[in-house]
């Protein structure tokens, strides 16, 4: 579809093409008007400008004028968008996959371990005053304990206490109670901390069972500090004190995992602190309690770093104050002092800000901090580690980010920390550290600055450019960048969400990234983009369309995850609501992707209604309205989705406004890569809303997505179906039936099918309200979308079989009325074109057998296969009638516009759930309770729908119905496919796939292939021209005279003959002429041949059902690429190639029974060709008679055209069936029932050329009715020489030859070959007999009737007899030559291939003229030339092999001067 609109675009620029100047030919006079003037070399020079002007705007028109020609050629052979031919979700496959073993653990119960810590307990052994026993400390040492000097801390307290016994004990107290406050700064949520401080072994312990028993199963967190004991052991002992404190006792880690049992986390900030992982990992500990995790301080033996520029809790430090640490460290062990010398540490210590406002500089700093450990951890550990570690646990989460930083500080202090799970070895190398050093670089050096502002002058803070750099890098990763690999932006572009100013940006990056396949969703999943999602879906309206999408994409990458997420958030409610926008009054603002969009939160913050849902506005659409009237914006939250307090709702207001004429305005600094910029005013109302959109989804697509992802959440359970029904879902989706949006019609079906077949309250309700009004539901049946009518099926068929024997009497008629009424329409539908529709009329057959089976006899209960059976032997009479019912079939073109007659308007008084209606008593139907009108329909019903099943059987679906079948028998409930087939159809990509923006990078690349082609083959017919070699033409001696000596003698002057050096010459002149490739397959068993547009190949099916597909690239051989066998149900007859010039294209496959099968996969040899759909062209002739069948396929319109005895009555009749439609939209009867013997059509206009055995060509065309061929006149093929009484010939072919002034028409008879002008279609312009083809036309009696078209004077020329003066012994003349079998047209090359009776072929053009010397015969058994023997019996009517070769291999292509017979290929070389 877009290749069509850019063809548009190049015919509409020809029309402007330059003229040449009106003043050239002034130029060229003025020398002649003034000879001998001394401006004769201006002159000169003026003729010589004016020509080459004249000569320039020549070329320019002719480039024109090819460029024109490209793109009509390129658009007639356009694909369409078929919904059959749609490949699979293969992106996956592309993209890599989730192979590790760390990907792998997504699915498994361990990763998905939600625990909050509840409680903690602080283990403080500082022994202030005291050194660890052989552990000296050297002044100066590190001392600060939780930035707190122990000392001070300890005479501080001594002197408040008074007394010096408690001081060590106080001083460590206070030490504790600080770490305290700085836990809660990390933990967030409301943890109960218990504090031990240098208690006894007895104390401890007791503690620790507290904990566990106030915990119950909450996770609890046990912090030791035994920076004043002596080391762990390598029993993996740490150490506290006795009663008295005058002793230190052991207390093993084991012991303390039993107390504090599972789930726990513990840090250990003590000397050889590794040695208690190593116990740990030695008893096994990590296998009995998978969910407890460690940090250990340094590895077993080593000591804490004492550097005195250090904390001596350097562990601590980093996990509970993380910036304090880092700038510490950068403080001590930076370049600063030399880079920024003005800058002192004290103003570093100093930086002005709160850690909660990210516009501050401390808080920007934490910010990027956060963002920077994120990112280290995602791209060291595995992704389901990562998920495990810091996306389950907000507590968990900043713990183990803060660890990521004191793994880098401790490796650079000399220790090695240890955990469980284990971070990477090379974290701390990572990267992302130097760029952390460039942002405090950066933040600090503006420090003199702020600082030294005063009140009445401010200084602004230069935010960083962090997050703007993150995000262009992941923008071109996404462009340009390997999606196998992991992103490493991902957290990054996930913590920018949480900011106003980034979040349009970051999600429709995030929507492009996502676009690449299932992978690029399950990691995305496990970096934790669910929990922003939830939030910004329920508080930033301005981005929930956008949010839609990747509600989309995340689900169809993990439906169980991405549901689970939607029912804690809610989400369903708001996706509901997105049902019931409306297109006329939602604005929507269109954005590129990755572009920036500049907005910010104005004053006077309103909170909306806590019923609050997306719904529609007054405001018109954005797209619909050119003006710059101002819109609306609703309220939208700035609270942080990283734990961080929730702020106040404000009202979105612009920061600049820009109209369309407006140029962009220049970037601010730091968004330099940023695509800039924003959109139009918000003026910001209270229920009002402007939505942001990328530019290829509009507000259909938006809802389709919401149907799907609701789908999901339907199929999940119970649960889900009744708060959707809670949130009127019926009312809401019901609208979306009389949409103009087909994707969207069909995903409103299914949501509702969905919705009817998990409640069986909505069931009821939906099967009550279809009673009274039957055409609540069908009117879909009628649309012209076969993926609507199928999803309609599906949508009908969820809605049977309701326990109807529980009903009063009265009401068990009526609904089964309904049930009768749907049956009866729908087995019309039996010869559906569309494989859709008539699977899930199998779908909707089977609900009623396995609603009703117990009505049968048991036998028949128990096989439903020998009922079905049992019903098709019977015959084909219904048992159920209904004369008011009278359907259409769907093969009727007059059929009703579907949104003109839905009553949109209807709503539904449903009721409030709190669960579903109870089961039935009994599993299956009571006939016993059912009245005998009611079991009448109800036989009727079980019958007709059994007779549906064998009907379809017998057509093409009898692996459909056995699938069903063997299904059926089992007892399990049938299953629709129709959610999965369309949902790999058009949910995997953003873009609908009926939308012309669908288009691969493959298929961008394939269009600009085409149209390089096309000029190739263009320009090389340009330079050849179809006519015969000089030496005939002027001669007039034909080719095969000059070949036999037994018809004609010819000697030289002087008597001698030349017969060896004719022979040469011929030779020599046949190379020069033209090419023959040998047939890669055996000549007769070819059954048809079929060229590939643009590539030098073809299709050649084969007798025995095997399709080769073979290469002449090279034109010097074929080569077989690969071949496949298919099953049809009967001989294979006829082939074509469906969207040739497109990615997604499939090979049609025609049988003797009528049958068509669209195969799709066919070109890649390491692919397995499949089936995407099967249809009859009429019901099934007997067992013993095959169709003759003539087809031809129009690839611009996407329309196939058929024929033959199809009518309803036996008689001849042409079907014009649409591919994308899947249906039938006309028939063409035939006056008189003669037999269809050729069908061909125009490529680039109207026309469908029709050759019948009455020898008469009818051609038909849609110019006189809009859409619908009509008949436009009728050609005889009467030889002029015949007598009016004789009996006509059938015409074996016709096809047009395109012409400067339109098309001129090609046919033949077995006898005869004509030429028609399309214009005067009453007699023919050229008649040549099969005499006259076959052994040449000079010299023989032609008849030539000059009507205008052809060049008949140049024809004459080449046809008068000149013979040379030599002496001629004639012989008797030539035997009758043999009848034409078929006649197949290169329409744009002009190139006409006959095959005659005796298995040879020739090319000719359209003055009857052979192109290639004489006659072929096809090489067999490895001859590789001709031989004189063939050629005698060719002159006399033998036939050159034992079985003939099929005519159906007879084709001429399209584009290239070559044609090919029983697989055999000549190429001209004109």
């Amino acid at each position: 579809m877009l290749s069509r609109r850019r063809n548009t675009d190049q015919r509409r620029g020809p029309s402007a093409a330059v003229a040449p100047s009106p003043g050239s030919g002034g130029a060229t006079a003025v020398p002649a008007a003034i000879p001998g003037s001394a401006s004769d070399g201006t002159s000169s020079a003026l003729v010589t400008v004016a020509a080459g002007s004249s000569s320039h705007a020549h070329e320019l028109h002719s480039s024109r004028a090819l460029d024109e020609v490209i793109s009509e050629r390129v658009a007639a052979f356009a694909p369409s968008n078929l919904p059959s031919l749609v490949n699979d979700d293969t992106m996956d496959e592309a993209s890599g996959g989730l192979d590790t073993l760390g990907d792998v653990t997504l699915v498994r119960a361990t990763t998905r371990y939600r625990v909050r810590i509840t409680h903690a307990v602080l283990l403080m052994y500082l022994h202030i005053g005291n050194d660890p026993p052989g552990f000296p400390r050297v002044e100066p040492c590190a001392k600060m304990e939780c930035w707190v000097d122990p000392m001070v801390a300890h005479v501080a307290t001594s002197a408040y206490r008074g007394s010096r016994g408690t001081g060590a004990v106080g001083g460590s107290d206070s030490i504790a109670e600080a770490l305290e406050r700085q836990y809660r700064t990390v933990l967030r949520d409301e943890v109960c901390v218990m504090r031990v401080v240098e208690a006894s072994l007895e104390v401890s312990k007791l503690a620790l069972v507290n904990s566990r028993r106030m915990a119950r199963d909450g996770r609890i967190l046990v912090h030791y500090n035994g920076h004043g004991m002596p080391r762990a052991t390598d029993l993996g002992e740490v150490w506290v004190f006795d009663k008295e404190r005058t002793h230190y006792v052991p207390l093993n880690i084991t012991e303390i995992a039993e107390l504090v049992e599972a789930p726990a986390i513990y840090v250990f900030d003590c000397n050889s602190a590794g040695s208690l992982l190593q116990r740990w990992c030695r008893d096994q500990l990590q296998e009995k309690r998978p969910h407890d995790l460690l940090i250990c301080a340094c590895g077993p033996g080593e000591t804490l770093p004492l550097s005195p520029a250090l904390p001596a809790d350097l562990l601590t430090s980093c996990l509970t104050t993380p910036l304090r640490m880092a700038l510490e460290w950068y403080i001590g062990f930076s370049f600063h002092a030399v880079l920024l010398p003005h800058v002192t540490a004290d103003m570093i210590r100093n930086i002005p800000g709160d850690y909660n406002d990210r516009k501050s500089p401390r808080g920007e700093l934490n910010w990027i901090l956060n963002a920077v450990t994120d990112t280290i951890a995602w791209c060291t550990l595995p992704p389901a580690q990562f998920h495990y570690l810091f996306r389950q646990s907000t507590a968990v989460k900043g713990i183990f980010r803060n660890c990521i930083l004191a793994d880098r500080l401790l490796r650079e202090s000399g220790c090695t920390p240890m955990t469980y799970p284990a971070l990477s070895q090379e974290a701390h190398l990572h990267p992302m550290w130097e760029l952390w050093e460039y942002v405090v670089d950066k933040c600090v050096s503006q420090l003199p600055r702020l600082l030294a502002a005063t009140d009445g002058v401010p200084t602004a803070y230069e935010p960083s450019t962090f997050f703007d750099d993150q995000l262009t890098a992941f923008e071109v990763w996404v462009e340009s960048g390997d999606m196998a690999e992991v992103p490493e932006q991902l957290p990054c572009v996930l913590l920018a969400l949480t900011q106003v100013q980034y979040r349009v940006r970051a999600f429709t990056l995030l929507a492009k990234y996502l676009d690449s396949g299932r992978t690029a969703g399950k990691r995305a999943i496990l970096c934790g983009i669910l929990p922003y999602m939830s939030k910004l879906v329920t508080q930033a309206p301005e981005v929930f369309l956008i949010v839609a999408v990747l509600w989309m994409q995340v689900v169809r990458a993990d439906p169980v995850e991405g549901c689970n997420e939607m029912q804690k958030c809610q989400c369903e409610k708001y996706l509901t609501s997105l049902l019931k926008l409306e297109e006329a009054s939602t604005s929507i603002e269109y954005v590129e992707y990755g572009q920036m969009v500049n907005y910010v939160r104005g004053e006077s913050p309103q909170l909306p209604s806590p019923s609050f849902s997306p719904t529609s506005t007054t405001a018109a659409p954005r797209q619909k309205r050119p003006d710059s009237q101002p819109r609306l914006q609703a309220w939208a939250s700035t609270a942080s989705l990283d734990g961080a307090a929730e702020q106040p709702l404000q009202p979105m207001q612009p920061m600049s406004s820009l109209l369309a004429e407006a140029p962009p305005r220049s970037a601010p600094p730091g968004q330099v890569a940023a695509k800039l910029n924003s959109v139009a005013s918000h003026l910001v109302h209270p229920g009002h809303t402007v939505y942001f959109l990328m530019k290829d989804v509009n507000l259909s697509r938006c809802k389709s997505m919401s149907c799907y992802v609701l789908c999901q959440f339907l199929q999940r359970g119970e649960r889900q179906c009744i708060l959707s029904w809670n949130n009127r879902l019926l009312n809401a989706a019901f609208p979306c039936l009389s949409s103009t949006n087909a994707e969207l019609r069909s995903w409103a079906c299914l949501v509702l099918s969905r919705l009817f077949l998990g409640l069986r309250h909505a069931k009821k309700f939906a099967s009550k309200e279809c009673a009274s009004r039957l055409d609540l539901f069908t009117r879909l049946l009628q649309d012209r979308s076969p993926v609507v009518r199928s999803s309609c099926v599906t949508l009908l068929a969820s809605i049977v079989g309701v326990r109807v024997d529980f009903l009063p009497h009265e009401q068990q008629v009526r609904r089964l009325h309904m049930e009768k009424s749907l049956l009866i329409k729908l087995r019309e539908y039996v010869f559906d074109a569309s494989m859709n529709v008539r699977e899930e009329l199998i779908f909707f057959c089977c609900e009623v057998l396995h609603a009703y089976r117990s009505v049968l006899s048991p036998a028949h209960r128990e096989k439903i296969s020998e009922y079905v059976l049992e019903v098709g032997q019977q015959g084909s009479q219904w048992a159920l009638e209904e004369a008011e019912v009278g359907v259409k079939s769907q093969l009727n073109v007059a059929r009703p516009t579907v949104n003109a007659l839905f009553d949109d308007t209807v709503v539904f008084e449903t009721s409030f759930l709190t669960a579903d209606d109870p089961l039935p008593p009994t599993r299956e139907l009571e006939a016993s309770k059912l009245s005998p009108a009611a079991l009448q329909i109800v036989e009727g019903l079980l019958h007709d729908a059994a007779l549906v099943l064998c009907m379809l059987y017998a057509n093409c679906d009898s692996v459909l119905v056995n699938k069903a079948l063997r299904c059926l028998a089992t007892g399990v409930p049938p299953q629709s496919q129709r959610f999965a087939s369309e949902a790999l159809r058009t949910m995997s990509r953003v873009t609908s796939a009926e939308s012309a923006e669908y288009w691969s990078e493959a298929d961008r690349t394939r269009a600009t292939w085409n149209t390089d082609i096309m000029r190739q083959l263009v320009l090389d017919m340009r330079d050849r021209k179809l006519e015969p070699h000089r030496r005939y033409t002027s001669a007039g001696s034909s080719p095969l005279f000059l070949q036999n000596p037994n018809w004609h003698l010819t000697t030289s002057g002087n008597g001698a003959a030349s017969a060896a050096s004719l022979l040469a010459s011929r030779k020599s002149t046949e190379a020069e002429r033209h090419l023959v490739l040998r047939s890669a397959v055996r000549p007769d068993a070819v059954a048809c041949t079929a060229f590939r547009t643009l590539e030098a190949s073809m299709v050649v099916a084969t007798k025995d059902q095997r399709i080769w597909y073979v290469s002449y690239d090279n034109y010097d051989s074929q080569q077989e690429l690969h071949s496949f066998a298919v099953q049809l149900s009967g001989p294979l007859h006829d082939v074509h190639i469906i969207n040739d010039l497109s990615e997604q294209s499939g090979l049609l496959l025609v049988d003797k029974r009528g049958g068509f099968t669209l195969m799709k996969g066919c070109w890649d040899p390491n692919s397995v060709p499949t089936g995407a759909a099967v249809f009859s062209a009429c019901p099934p002739p007997p067992a013993n008679r095959w169709l003759d069948l003539k087809s031809t396929y129009r690839s611009s319109a996407a329309v196939l055209f058929y024929g033959g005895p199809i009518a309803t009555d036996g008689g001849t009749a042409i079907h014009m069936m649409s591919l994308a439609e899947e249906q039938v939209v006309q028939r063409l009867s035939v006056s008189g029932n003669p037999v269809l013997t050729s069908l061909e059509t125009h490529t680039t206009q109207r026309a469908l050329l029709a050759g019948f055995s009455d020898g008469v060509v009818r051609y038909y065309d849609d110019r006189q009715r809009q859409s619908q061929m009509g008949a436009v006149g009728m050609m005889s093929c009467r030889a002029p020489a015949m007598a009016l009484t004789a009996a006509m010939e059938a015409v074996v072919g016709a096809g047009p030859v395109a012409t400067n002034t339109g098309f001129a028409i090609a046919a033949a008879t077995r006898s005869c070959f004509f030429i028609f002008d399309s214009r005067k279609l009453s007699e023919p312009q050229l008649c040549v007999t099969n005499q006259d083809l076959y052994y040449g036309r000079g010299g023989l009696e032609r008849t030539l009737l000059d009507n205008g078209s052809i060049d008949t004077d140049a024809a004459a020329a080449s046809l008068s007899l000149s013979l040379p003066t030599t002496s001629t012994i004639h012989a008797p003349g030539p035997p009758p030559a043999p009848r034409i079998m078929r006649c197949s047209v290169g329409i744009h090359t002009g190139l006409v291939g006959l095959c005659f009776q005796n298995n040879t072929y020739a090319a000719f053009n359209t003055k009857g003229l052979i192109l290639n010397e004489y006659p072929l015969t096809v090489m067999m058994g490895g001859a590789g030339e001709s031989t004189l023997s063939q050629q005698h019996q060719q002159q006399h009517g033998q036939h050159a092999s034992c079985l003939p070769i099929l005519p159906g291999s007879c084709v001429a292509h399209p584009l290239r001067p070559l044609m090919s017979f029983g697989g055999e290929l000549m190429f001209l070389q004109l």
